[in-house]
């Protein structure tokens, strides 16, 4: 989701560590947004470095299952299947021309040339295609165009933009095409050219959008896989990591205030520790844009995607206690568990709701459009209709809903006579926020609220940051252990000690065992050629230096955490804007790192770039968009529309102006209109881009389709009379469940 409708959004940041959360889907939805997965994984915005091959479904997960998977009604697939291909039985190391070798996984289909011919590629269902060329041009653009003809001659398509990152390890070039199009097609082509002197080695792909999302941990993982002579990749082998001295922390916080005022961060809180204790703690900028209040270490943030990380370390402390292992049927916890495959029920295990690695699918639309009164019983009901798109084990696919499930189950093997709610904060509180001294996490918006915390901000089209109001927060109260968490970095701080001491707080307290909490740590399924996902854990490993820890995002929050197990660092970025923040977390890791190791100064290049390039999408995405369409165009498409997984919508006219009401949330509407004539409506903040193609159905109702990557959402026109220009009815909050009283 990261930024605006046509930007180059999910940078996973330098080093490489962040599954952002709900925020992530708008970047799944338009074409030049999914192409950024190239650029931001194998080009100067990202450093992740060679690691340990991965392998294997999940952490020693069952065999592959079968499933369905094309999508009958996304046009033609993106090439034709080569008679002289092969499928692969097993991860396999090919080659191509100019010396050129990369892992291909299981199941892909290969088809091979002698010498300098094309190494082509396609996943299982042959949607996502890709071409790796070598050849010898006096630039990345001929060099691409050559590719072309060898790959796909009469290729013909035009160039919708061109970007050339800073390049990094060991390359002189990097350049990115993305072509233009059919707006009707939801299909991405791309080429990326890297160079060294006149030797270019190109990959081309053609994919789906959705056989891109189901498969793009694979493709990252084949193409940062890419070996070539005389090109290295950072190494940290044999260097220990200096201490963060006056003068190293003085740089460091230069380059945070730099880089936060560049990417427009509104306030942001930091804390590093180091040797067992903290050696950084401070808050930056604001609380709320416009005001005066000031970010300090004590300031509260929703964590997002880090609380995956907490409620694992829960569930590790269960085994511990032994109410269930790791290997548990998840059914056998609770008889209620279902998942909308038999074969993937009864194949899930405890561990399984947090590997990544069952093949469901990411499916958030439903909790962020229908939040008001869901509970955890209802999203565990709502898991059961929700179905694999690949095979058990296959590739990394993020699930907020099945980690949710985990976590309320786990917590009522503890306490089966309370709720899945009131279960899980009550596990929370007694097995680690109070052994671990993390007095201040909770996950009661309302005495959030009571403090001081930060304000969230959602980014509109015009990357412009809002704040948004607290209670569209709401959106992760029924799945609270997947992202629900608000924390400080003082708090967040002794959590990275308690990881870095292997389950003992500094005051020497076993919270839990060092064995089940670094089983979280293990290499499961991977999401890239250098990362592999734990057990709600990134593990990457870059040059011989292990990264683990997880990002996180909500509507209006940005949020990251990492350490490094074997130099006794860590660090903890929390930040209230949404849609990623630019990156900032990412960069602000790779400044960290570049001290810590005297790496090479990558940051403040990436950082240019970034900046650059944020503004250069924004100025040319507007150029398609009208962000204050009259009622003259708006006038047919008001009034409301109703689907059965996301409920009840409103367009309505408030003050000449646009409004898409979801109930929950409100956000503006604009018109699009793409290069080849299709419009479309877009919506603002809080979930900017996504964007709706209006049709009628058989009976003659108007219809305003909404997709995302691997999910379509049909709204269908509801009789009524037409909504008019009346302001929108003040809405109650959802209840909030309480937090557990502390003595």
């Amino acid at each position: 989701m990261n930024r605006r409708i046509n930007g180059s959004g999910n940078h996973r940041g330098l080093a490489g560590i962040t599954p952002c959360c709900w925020a992530w889907i708008r970047s799944r939805v338009r074409g030049t947004a999914m192409a950024a997965i190239l650029l931001s994984s194998i080009s100067g915005l990202a450093c992740p470095g060679p690691s340990k091959q991965g392998g294997g479904p999940g952490p020693a997960g069952p065999p592959p299952t079968s499933v369905e998977r094309p999508d009958p009604e996304a046009g033609p697939r993106p090439a034709r299947a080569h008679p002289d291909s092969r499928k692969l039985p097993k991860d396999e190391v090919l080659s191509f021309g100019g010396g050129g070798r990369v892992t291909v996984p299981q199941g892909w289909h290969v088809t091979e040339h002698k010498g300098d011919g094309p190494l082509v590629l396609e996943e299982p269902d042959r949607e996502l295609w890709i071409s790796l060329v070598f050849l010898e041009a006096a630039g990345a653009l001929e060099a691409i165009s050559g590719a072309w003809k060898r790959a796909r001659p009469g290729f013909a398509l035009a160039a919708k933009e061109t970007v050339s990152p800073p390049a990094k390890d060991g390359w002189d070039q990097v350049t990115q095409v993305v072509y233009q199009t059919p707006s009707r097609e939801r299909r991405v082509v791309v080429a990326l050219a890297r160079g060294k002197g006149k030797r270019y080695y190109v990959t081309l792909l053609d994919a789906r959008i959705a056989a891109l999302d189901r498969r793009g941990a694979q493709m990252q993982t084949v193409l940062g896989s890419l070996t070539v002579p005389g090109v290295g990749k950072e190494s940290f082998a044999g260097k220990s990591a200096h201490a963060l001295d006056e003068a190293r922390l003085a740089a460091f916080e230069a380059f945070v205030n730099k880089s936060r005022q560049d990417l427009d961060v509104t306030g942001a809180a930091i804390a590093i520790v180091q040797g067992g204790k903290v050696v950084y703690q401070k808050g930056f900028g604001l609380r709320r844009r416009g005001a005066k209040a000031p970010v300090t270490p004590k300031t509260l943030f929703m964590i997002g995607s880090i609380s995956k990380s907490l409620t694992s370390m829960m569930m590790a402390r269960l085994v511990d206690d032994k109410k269930f292992s790791w290997e548990t049927p998840v059914s056998q916890v609770y008889p209620g568990f279902a998942l909308g495959d038999p074969d993937a029920t009864k194949l899930c295990q405890m561990r399984h709701t947090l590997c990544a690695c069952t093949g469901l699918p990411r499916q958030d639309l439903e909790f962020l459009f229908e939040y008001r009164g869901a509970t955890p019983e209802g999203r565990l009901k709502l898991l059961g209709s929700m179905k694999p798109t690949t095979g058990f084990g296959e590739t990394f696919q993020y699930s907020n809903l099945l980690v949710a499930a985990g976590g309320y189950i786990a917590a009522r093997a503890a306490f089966p006579k309370l709720g899945f709610g009131p279960a899980y904060l009550r596990a929370m509180d007694s097995f680690l926020l109070r052994p671990a001294g993390m007095k201040s996490t909770t996950y009661d918006t309302r005495r959030a609220a009571r403090q001081d915390h930060a304000v969230p901000h959602s980014p509109s089209l015009e990357l412009k940051y809002e704040p948004i109001p607290l209670a569209w927060e709401d959106t992760v109260l029924s799945v609270g252990p997947a992202g629900g968490a608000w924390s400080n970095v003082e708090d967040m701080a002794r959590y990275l000690l308690l990881e870095l001491g292997r389950g003992k707080t500094p005051e020497g307290k076993v919270v839990v065992s060092s064995a089940n909490l670094e089983r979280r740590w293990e290499r499961g399924v991977r999401m890239s050629n250098e990362q592999a996902y734990g057990l709600a854990m990134v593990v990457g490993e870059q040059g011989g230096l292990r990264i683990l820890g997880h990002g996180g995002g909500t509507l209006g929050f940005s949020t990251n955490m990492v350490f490094l197990p074997d130099h006794g660092v860590g660090l903890v970025s929390l930040t209230n804007n949404g849609g990623g923040s630019g990156g900032w977390n990412g960069l602000v890791l790779r400044r960290l790192l570049e001290l810590l190791f005297d790496a090479e100064p990558r940051a403040e290049k990436a950082l240019e770039f970034i900046s650059r390039k944020l503004r250069e999408d924004v100025a040319s995405g507007l150029k398609e968009m009208d962000l204050a369409p009259g009622a003259d165009f708006l006038s047919p498409y008001l009034g409301a529309y109703s689907n059965e997984a996301l409920g009840r919508i409103t367009l309505r006219l408030h003050k000449g102006k646009g409004i898409f009401d979801a109930g929950e949330w409100q956000a503006s509407l604009a018109k699009h209109t793409g290069k080849d004539g299709v419009v479309r409506l877009v919506i603002g903040a809080p979930l900017a881009g996504l964007s709706l193609d209006s049709g009628k159905d058989p009976e003659g109702r108007r219809t305003l389709t909404l997709q995302s990557a691997q999910q379509k959402y049909v709204f269908t026109e509801v009789a009524g009379p037409k909504a008019g220009p009346r302001p929108a009815a003040p809405r109650p909050a959802a209840p909030r469940p309480a937090a557990p009283r502390r003595p």
